[in-house]
C-alpha cells in the first residue's frame, strides 16, 4: 500500500474526530437519502390510506343502492364494461342475420353496365339504420360526368360495376355502413379510389431487357457526373 497517497485521500477528503476518521459528505448523503426514504413512505401510506378510503366509501354506496333497489323494485343501468371476442362476434352474427331477413322483404337491383344509359336507376345503397339510399339516374348522369373513364370502361370495371361492388360492401360490412349525411362522400371517395386506378394503372410483369439496359447507363451517367 502506498502509505502517502492513503495520507493525500484521507487529508482531503477525511477528518479526523475523536471517534475516528469521518466524511461529512459521506454522512451529509447517507442523512439526505434516510429522509427521502421516510418522506417517500409518509407519502406512500398516505396514498394507500386514501384509495382504502375511496373505496370503502364506493363499496358503502353500491350496497346502499343494491338496498334502494330492492326496496324500491327500481333498476340502474349495468355498467359498461368491454366486450369479449365472442359476444362481438356474436352480435355481429345477430347484425348480420338482421340485414339478411330485411334483404328478404326488398331486392337491390343494380343496372348492368352493358343496358342503355337511359335504363331508370334502380341502385339503392343500405343506410347505418337500415335505410335505403337511392341513387336517380339524374346522380348517375352527374357520375358519369365526374368519372369518366369510369363511365367510358368497357373491361367490366364500369361505373356501375363500382356501385354494384359498393352495394354488396355495404350489405356485407353493416357496421361500417354510412349515415345520410356521409353516404355521399362514401360513394364519391369509392368512384374517385377505383378512377384513379384506371388513370394511372399499376405495372406488371417485368422490365424489358432494353428498359433495364438504359436504367443502368442512366445511373452510371448519374455516378460518373
Amino acid at each position: 500500500i502506498d502509505q502517502d497517497a492513503v495520507d493525500k485521500v484521507l487529508e482531503r477528503y477525511w477528518q479526523m474526530t475523536d471517534a475516528g476518521w469521518v466524511n461529512n459528505k459521506a454522512l451529509e448523503m447517507i442523512d439526505d437519502y434516510r429522509k427521502m426514504a421516510a418522506r417517500n413512505k409518509r407519502i406512500a401510506t398516505e396514498r394507500e390510506t386514501k384509495r382504502a378510503r375511496k373505496e370503502h366509501v364506493n363499496s358503502t354506496e353500491r350496497s346502499t343502492t343494491r338496498v334502494t333497489e330492492r326496496s324500491t323494485g327500481s333498476t340502474t343501468k349495468p355498467e359498461s364494461r368491454i366486450q369479449s371476442p365472442e359476444e362481438r362476434r356474436q352480435k355481429k352474427d345477430r347484425s348480420s342475420d338482421r340485414v339478411a331477413e330485411s334483404q328478404n322483404n326488398r331486392s337491390v337491383v343494380v343496372v348492368d353496365a352493358g343496358e342503355s344509359a337511359s335504363a331508370p336507376a334502380a341502385i339503392q345503397v343500405p343506410l347505418r339504420d337500415n335505410s335505403l339510399f337511392a341513387i336517380t339516374e339524374t346522380e348517375l348522369t352527374e357520375y358519369r360526368a365526374a368519372y369518366p373513364k369510369l363511365a367510358a370502361s368497357q373491361n367490366g370495371n364500369g361505373l356501375h360495376h363500382q356501385l354494384g361492388l359498393l352495394v354488396q360492401w355495404n350489405l356485407s360490412n353493416p357496421d361500417r355502413r354510412k349515415t345520410k349525411r356521409g353516404i355521399a362522400r362514401h360513394i364519391n371517395a369509392w368512384l374517385t379510389k377505383e378512377e384513379s386506378k384506371l388513370a394511372a394503372p399499376r405495372r406488371t410483369g417485368r422490365m424489358s431487357y432494353q428498359e433495364v439496359t438504359d436504367n443502368n447507363m442512366a445511373l452510371m451517367r448519374r455516378l460518373v457526373q
